[in-house]
Order: C-alpha cells, then structure tokens, then sequence
C-alpha cells in the first residue's frame, strides 16, 4: 500500500501489502497436475480390475473343460483306447490352466492394497494442494480492524524472507493514554 509507512492511519479491509503469489502458484497447479494423474491411475486400476475379471471367468471355463477332457481321457486309459502320455498331457494341460487361474486371483487380490495406497497418495496430494492454497492466502494481507501503523520494515519490491518481521500495528479500538494527576 503506498501509505505503509510508520504513524500512517488505515481501515479495515485495506490491503496493506501482497507477497508475489507465483511460487505458491506453482505449487497449486503441481498438485491439481499429481491429483489428475492419480485419477488417471485409479481409473486405470478401474479398468485393469474390470478385465481382470473378465479374463478370470474365461480362464476358469476352459479350466472346466480342460478337467471335463481329463476325466474323460482318465476313463479311456482304464478302458485303454489312449495312452498313458496322453493322460499325461492333458493333466500337464489342466495344471497349467490351473496356475493361470490362480495367477489371475492373486492378480485380483492384490488390486485393493494398490487401490489403497492410490488413496492414500491422493489424500496427501489433496493435503498438498489445500496446504498450498492456504500458503496463496497468506501472500495477502489485509488489515483486519481499523489500525495505527507502528514500524514498518518493508519497502516495495523487498526481498521478505520466512520468519522476517513485515510491519507492526495497533488497533484503533483502545488507546492508553498516561496521565499525570
């Protein structure tokens, strides 16, 4: 404010002195930009659990037929019109239909752990984001009663660091005033 000066009188609602707000700027758009790409990545796991699915039940059809086909052959070796090798191949066959299907339920059952930890990454970028929201607020202040200024310890384009004592003010609500009787 061009009347930022010690002993200068200002009322409520004057904007007394603004930060440059570009650095918090920055880190608003870093963590809208993290937060849409975690919910990229959550639709993503969406998608990967519905096809998941999917592929689960048809691998555990052709698990069905795949141990159809053994009983079926298991019968024909007793009877013996096949041979010992082809029962041999079809359980090689049906245990590895086995292992895909269990493959693809351990594939399911670690998606909530990883859906989990996607929420917890996005819970801490929409922490950042309002944490750097709040930082934007503060790079603004405005007198929030009628006040006196006292010391003043910034100039126009003055390098503030953290910490450092801006300026200092006195409400106009009260006065202390000494008096000799």
């Amino acid at each position: 404010h061009p009347d930022l000066e010690s002993g200068n009188l200002l009322h409520e609602g004057t904007l007394l002195l603004a930060l440059d707000p570009g650095r918090y700027e920055l880190a608003i758009a870093e963590a809208e930009a993290e937060l849409a790409s975690l919910a990229a990545e959550q639709s993503q796991l969406d998608t990967e659990e519905q096809n998941t699915g999917r592929l689960l039940a048809l691998e555990q059809e052709r698990l069905v037929l795949a141990e159809q086909e053994l009983a079926r052959i298991e019968r024909l070796v007793e009877q013996g019109s096949v041979s010992r090798s082809q029962r041999d191949a079809q359980r090689r066959a049906t245990v590895a239909q086995r292992q895909a299907v269990a493959a693809l339920e351990n594939q399911l059952a670690l998606l909530p752990s990883r859906r989990d930890i996607l929420q917890a990454r996005m819970a801490r970028a929409e922490t950042r984001l309002e944490q750097a929201r709040q930082d934007l607020a503060d790079t603004r202040f405005v007198a929030p009663y009628d006040l006196r200024l006292g010391e003043v310890e910034v100039e126009l384009h003055q390098h503030a660091a953290v910490g450092q004592k801006l300026f200092r003010a006195d409400s106009l609500a009260a006065t202390e005033i000494e008096t000799h009787i």
